[in-house]
C-alpha cells in the first residue's frame, strides 16, 4: 500500500517536473502496458520505484492507470468513501462534484466533498483534479488552480 508520507514526495515530483519542463521539453517517455494485479505484494522500495515511473509517463502525457493498492487508515470514513469513488473517475474524464456526492449518499453532501477531497494524501494517484464544478467551471484544488488545470490538459480536458 501506499504510505501516507508519499504525498510530500508526488509534490517534491511535481515541484521537479515543473522545473524541467520549463528547463527542457523532453522528458522521457516510458511506453509499457499497466498489467498489476489487485493481490500483488509490494515492497516499499519497488512501490515507489514504480509510483515515480508512472507520475513521470503521466505528467509526459501517457495514459496511466493508477491501481495500487491506497492504505485510507488515518482518514475519516467520509473522506475514504469520497476518495474511493474519485479514484473511479476514469483518464480523460470528470465528475463533479454533485457527482461524487450522490454516489456516497446524496446532494446534501456535496460542499463536503470538496473539503473531503482537500485532505487527498496522494493527489493524481487519486485524482481529486478530476473533480470539477456540475456548471463546468474548474472548482478548487490544493496544488493550485493553474496545476490543476494543467493536469486536466494533460488529459484532453478543456475547462471553462
Amino acid at each position: 500500500m501506499l504510505p501516507r508520507r508519499s504525498r510530500e514526495e508526488i509534490i517534491k515530483l511535481l515541484d521537479g517536473y515543473q522545473k524541467s519542463l520549463h528547463e527542457s521539453q523532453a522528458i522521457e517517455k516510458h511506453t509499457r502496458q499497466v498489467t498489476r494485479h489487485s493481490k500483488r505484494v509490494w515492497d516499499e522500495d519497488n512501490l515507489m520505484r514504480s509510483v515515480k515511473k508512472d507520475l513521470i509517463a503521466y505528467l509526459s502525457g501517457e495514459r496511466i492507470c493508477f491501481d495500487y493498492p491506497v492504505d485510507f487508515n488515518g482518514l475519516s470514513p467520509f473522506v475514504a468513501k469520497v476518495l474511493r469513488v474519485t479514484r473511479t473517475i476514469p483518464y480523460g474524464k470528470t465528475g463533479s462534484y454533485l457527482w461524487v456526492a450522490e454516489k456516497i449518499g446524496g446532494r446534501q453532501f456535496v460542499r463536503a466533498v470538496g473539503q473531503a477531497l482537500s485532505k487527498n494524501p496522494l493527489p493524481i494517484i487519486i485524482p481529486c483534479h478530476r473533480v470539477i464544478r456540475s456548471n463546468g467551471n474548474i472548482g478548487g484544488f490544493g496544488g493550485g488552480i493553474f496545476l490543476k488545470k494543467k493536469l486536466l490538459m494533460i488529459e484532453g480536458i478543456a475547462i471553462k
